[in-house]
């Protein structure tokens, strides 16, 4: 059993746009009062670029609570950011749904309708038109993808 430097390296931080950070957090801080309420939290991390699931919301309310300052919201964002997946796992969820790199759109509305955390006929209309703006019935899960996943 050898060891080596790189095995014992941390893994590598994902890039967080500082600005970006700032900048959700001070628009959504609504009473400049330097902490977010709940529900401000969510929508800034949603402008921030991360999309936590309802159980990683709530677990980072508990980990920071749920009126994060400033310096607690960016470290949310960086706790995000190193848990995204990528491109390419985010493609390879949908790869048993597709052909040739397509899917079809009704597909996707039922999975995202009635699988996992369920989006509302409101929430999924939306991402039908991010999909498949013209309505053509099919899109392209790589352009899907970098629609979602920055």
């Amino acid at each position: 059993f050898g060891s080596s430097a790189s095995a014992c390296a941390a893994p590598a931080m994902a890039s967080v746009d500082s600005d970006l950070v700032r900048n959700a957090f001070f628009y959504h801080d609504r009473n400049a009062d330097g902490a977010l309420n709940k529900e401000e939290f969510l929508d800034a991390l949603r402008a921030a670029g991360a999309f936590p699931s309802k159980k990683d919301f709530d677990a980072l309310c508990e980990k920071h609570g749920s009126t994060p300052s400033f310096d607690v919201f960016k470290a949310a964002v960086q706790e995000q950011a190193d848990n995204r997946i990528t491109r390419d796992q985010f493609e390879d969820q949908f790869k048993m749904f597709t052909k040739n790199g397509e899917m079809e759109s009704d597909v996707l509305r039922y999975i995202v309708t009635n699988l996992g955390e369920k989006l509302n006929e409101k929430e999924a209309g939306e991402l039908m038109i991010l999909v498949d703006p013209q309505n053509n019935g099919t899109f392209k899960v790589g352009h899907f993808a970098a629609s979602m996943i920055p």
